[in-house]
């Protein structure tokens, strides 16, 4: 059993350098990335999933790239929660984020707030990698 890392968010924080993250997804274009991501944004956090996330408090600089190369999304933001991989779950952080450019900023807002679900299949409920309630 793994347990997850969290940040404190009463605690005042210092501003730091951000670390740079590359995350690449399997969406070949925008609509796809919006398909499969919209459940992971909900207004200024995102649950991005990486092997090893660096752990709760880190400032981190973020861009998603598509399987092509292109930029879909960047951002500025603080590590709210770290998830580390395990057999049974998938690793990643969520992310209390700006985003950084205009068509980022478009992006968010098309996405309306978009809520995390929880999935059935086979009878079994799927873990609901950003920890966010319903």
């Amino acid at each position: 059993m793994t347990r997850d890392l969290v940040l404190d968010e009463r605690q005042p924080h210092q501003p730091l350098t951000p670390v740079p993250c590359r995350v690449v997804v399997g969406a070949r274009d925008r609509d796809g990335f919006i398909a499969r991501y919209r459940r992971h944004i909900d207004g200024d956090r995102i649950f991005l999933f990486t092997r090893v996330p660096p752990p709760a408090g880190t400032w981190i600089r973020f861009q998603i790239h598509l399987a092509t190369g292109e930029c879909v999304l960047r951002g500025d933001g603080m590590v709210l929660r770290a998830v580390p991989e395990a057999s049974a779950q998938p690793g990643g952080m969520e992310v209390r984020f700006v985003a950084t450019d205009e068509a980022s900023r478009a992006l968010v807002r098309s996405l309306d707030g978009g809520v995390p679900v929880v999935v059935i299949e086979n009878e079994k409920t799927m873990a609901n990698p950003t920890g966010r309630r319903r």
